[in-house]
Formats: structure tokens, C-alpha cells, sequence
């Protein structure tokens, strides 16, 4: 049988981040989020995209461009694709 081994906490490491804005997030707010905060939106908004992309899909695999769903998808996907861009800046940064 294993021993167990017992291993001393001195100090916790529990980030506790502020509820995310649910509103359009603009340039400035980008530039405000952290980046814990941009990686939480990130999987939201992917979520989201998978969540509309699913509906959007024809049995043939193909996307139906002409309808409601589709304007959804795109919105979101944008805004996926801009909490990316600020993911990729922020990690630059820190080189």
C-alpha cells in the first residue's frame, strides 16, 4: 500500500475575478479585462458560436446563410474573434 504524502499549504492560490460585462464589449473594455477575464469570455463566446453554428448547419454539412441564425452565429463569432486577437496581444506582451 502507498503512503500518503502530506503536503503544506502556506499560501492559497485562488484568484477570484469580477462577473464579466454582458453587454457588447467595446475597444476600451477589451483593454480593461484581465487576462483570466478575456480567457472566460473567450470559452463563453465560444459557446455561443457552437451553440448557433449547430443550428445552422444543413444536413449536408453545409452553412444556411439566409437566416436568423446565421446573423446570431456571425455577431458572435466576430466577437469570438476579437477576444482572440486581444488573447494573442496580451500574451505578446509578456515576452
Amino acid at each position: 500500500m502507498a503512503k500518503k504524502e502530506v503536503i503544506k499549504v502556506e499560501k492559497e492560490l485562488v484568484a477570484v475575478a469580477e462577473p464579466l460585462v454582458t453587454h457588447i464589449v467595446t475597444e476600451e473594455k477589451f483593454s480593461q479585462l484581465s487576462l483570466m477575464e478575456l480567457v472566460y469570455a473567450e470559452k463563453a463566446a465560444k459557446i455561443i458560436c457552437q451553440r448557433y453554428e449547430n443550428s445552422i448547419k444543413n444536413y449536408d454539412g453545409s452553412i444556411a446563410r439566409n437566416s436568423v441564425e446565421y446573423n446570431k452565429f456571425k455577431k458572435f463569432n466576430n466577437l469570438h474573434q476579437e477576444l482572440l486577437d486581444k488573447i494573442e496581444e496580451t500574451l505578446s506582451r509578456l515576452k
